[in-house]
């Protein structure tokens, strides 16, 4: 089937499919015709599509195209929601990706469990169709130390993880390999903060970071820096034209359409994922507003307390006391009632294996205790010890656990135990 280029070829499409009628159900629920959904006027007032959609129709039912021409079945962690999410993929001929971003980077670490779960040889196909072609190579993130020896022997030059396994693989890879070897790091999947892009510059001094930005319903990374925002260390995204057909901000939450997967098209639909647009254009030459991620609700950012938390602001935090506690840390907030009424209470879980073997749990937790108290700011003018002698605050509890309360494949590390307002 030929590649759709037009959203009103992906509307026609997805209105007159004679697999579906996911979509046209949807949007004649919302009171549109065929002829004012193709309007293009109306496109904005199209109901969105949201994940919890998707979840509750069996993939069958929103499969548009012919069972057969389904190249490979990916589904996500279920990291956010709880429930895993199916999507069925049909061939995509041209990802567009050049997973090297312009660097001369050829020999690609893959440490990354969502391509190692799903999409290990979409990502091969788009190392081959690159301008710049470069070969994946696929270690283990069960086993790190056989990822740096793996890496030594094909002599790596860019990793591709997440940022915590990045951090956890430098210690191999410095033990069995050569941190200055490696020219590029692409991270993904969680958040790189100002904090974890310092300890990567630190690690692996001659690399430079890639923050990339992707889901599992797209199935590959469509935000991406030039070299000019890496130069500069910035967290800031190019929008990847095609895949993506539109990108939309609706209050601030990425809402996209994509017609690359004919089999699971994706028209507005909402990530949960927040950016802002910090510049109409670059000065590389790449068309197009360049992003900025704020956060992923209730992910990276709580409300608690009339307060919000941001994982920046924590991480910045804990920077100067990591050696108490290791980049092994979760925060948990509940809403506890008291005497004089609701009250925060911040549980700090740090993993015992990051505890260092000198000190005794109490005096560590003496020393965190003091830090969060006099240098966590919640708000202008009001530190946590202020927020704690007026009330409004609990002493932050410090435990050290085997593993944390909240599993994840992905480090999390707020978690709200309360209704947000």
């Amino acid at each position: 089937m030929p590649a759709i280029k037009t959203i009103p070829e992906l509307l026609s499409f997805v209105w007159d499919n004679p697999h579906s009628d996911f979509y046209k159900k949807k949007y004649e629920a919302a009171g549109f015709t065929k002829g004012n959904v193709l309007k293009p006027d109306n496109f904005a007032k199209l109901p969105p599509l949201i994940r919890a959609e998707l979840e509750s129709t069996p993939p069958d039912e929103r499969l548009f195209v012919k069972k057969e021409d389904v190249e490979f079945v990916a589904y996500t962690s279920g990291t956010t929601s709880g429930n895993p999410l199916v999507i069925y993929f049909s061939e995509i001929e041209n990802h567009y990706f050049d997973p090297t971003l312009g660097t001369d980077a050829r020999r690609i670490l893959v440490v990354h469990p969502p391509l190692a779960r799903n999409f290990g040889h979409t990502f091969v196909k788009q190392c081959r169709q690159a301008k710049n072609k470069c070969t994946p190579i696929f270690a283990d993130f069960q086993n790190l130390l056989n990822s740096a020896v793996i890496a030594a022997k094909v002599k790596a030059d860019a990793i591709c993880t997440l940022p915590t396994l990045a951090f956890d693989l430098a210690k191999h890879i410095e033990k069995y390999y050569d941190p200055k070897a490696i020219k590029l790091i692409i991270v993904s999947s969680e958040t790189l903060t100002a904090a974890k892009r310092e300890i990567l510059a630190e690690k692996f001094p001659n690399a430079k970071i890639a923050n990339v930005y992707g889901n599992a319903e797209v199935g590959q990374f469509f935000f991406y820096p030039c070299k000019k925002m890496m130069d500069e260390k910035s967290d800031k995204f190019h929008v990847l034209n095609p895949p993506i057909m539109k990108t939309e901000l609706v209050n601030g939450e990425l809402v996209i359409t994509c017609a690359n997967n004919l089999a699971t098209p994706l028209i507005r639909y909402r990530t949960g994922d927040y950016f802002e647009i910090v510049e109409e254009n670059c000065s590389c030459g790449t068309p197009g507003p360049v992003l900025a991620m704020s956060g992923r609700d209730k992910i990276d950012r709580l409300r608690i307390g009339g307060v919000e938390i941001k994982v920046a602001d924590v991480e910045k935090i804990f920077m100067p006391i990591l050696n108490l506690t290791g980049d092994k840390y979760q925060l948990h907030f509940y809403e506890v009632d008291s005497d004089s009424g609701l009250k925060v209470k911040t549980v700090v879980e740090i993993l015992k294996e990051s505890k260092p073997a000198m000190f005794s749990e109490s005096d560590i937790s003496s020393s965190i205790l003091k830090h969060l108290l006099d240098n966590w700011v919640l708000a202008p003018g009001t530190t946590l010890r202020n927020a704690v002698d007026k009330g409004s605050f609990t002493f932050p509890e410090i435990k050290f656990v085997d593993e944390f309360s909240l599993k994840s494949g992905k480090m999390r590390r707020l978690v709200g135990h309360f209704d947000e307002k």
